[in-house]
């Protein structure tokens, strides 16, 4: 096996885990947006 021609299942699974890596941060940019509203409505 060529290791610069990845079988298919290993790229499936290569994309798969970036798209979890992704919508975990996506996520977290939530939640912390709810937290700095949170932050600014108690400053007003």
């Amino acid at each position: 096996m060529n290791s610069l021609f990845p079988e298919p299942a290993s790229v499936e699974a290569l994309s798969g885990g970036v798209d979890a890596i992704a919508s975990a941060f996506q996520q977290e940019d939530e939640l912390n947006a709810k937290a700095i509203e949170k932050l600014e409505s108690s400053v007003e």
